[in-house]
């Protein structure tokens, strides 16, 4: 639909609140529409893609703390920097403890440091849930960086 940021807003502040899956992906929302999910109730969403709008994620990661039932969390995060990163592991993943789908492909700017963080956000209760974790196209993450991410995760992540 490309709504751009201040329609996107517009439609997530209109939203009913049994709605359990949104799907924003490439409508160029920013931050008014992050911050608009942030305020609107959504006690039964569970589903949430913002891919293609990489304008709204610093204000997203804050805004996903308050919809601690996400079940399925698609983000490329186009502009994941190792703040924004430790921002996710730090304060929003903990919270997400039902999360089963999370993708973070497209992370050109977080480092090792980054991914570290958000592996430490992982814990063992969003572990226990999650069984799809999709990081594609995220440069920051070598091999080494990529064992360090499992083996900052501990255990949970194995057959």
């Amino acid at each position: 639909c490309h709504l751009g940021d201040a329609a996107a807003a517009a439609v997530v502040a209109a939203l009913p609140r049994g709605l359990e899956v949104l799907n924003l992906a490439d409508n160029f929302a920013g931050p008014a529409t992050a911050e608009a999910l942030g305020r609107a109730p959504l006690p039964h969403l569970v589903a949430l893609d913002v891919r293609g709008s990489p304008d709204m994620v610093p204000t997203l990661a804050r805004a996903l703390a308050s919809l601690p039932q996400l079940r399925t969390v698609r983000m490329p995060w186009d502009s994941l920097s190792d703040e924004l990163a430790k921002l996710l592991g730090n304060e929003v993943l903990p919270r997400l403890t039902a999360l089963e789908e999370l993708e973070l492909g497209w992370a050109f700017e977080a480092t090792w440091r980054g991914w570290a963080a958000i592996a430490r956000g992982l814990s063992p209760g969003v572990r226990a849930s999650l069984r799809v974790l999709v990081l594609a196209q995220c440069s920051g993450l070598d091999g080494e960086s990529l064992a360090a991410l499992l083996g900052c995760a501990g255990e949970g992540w194995g057959p």
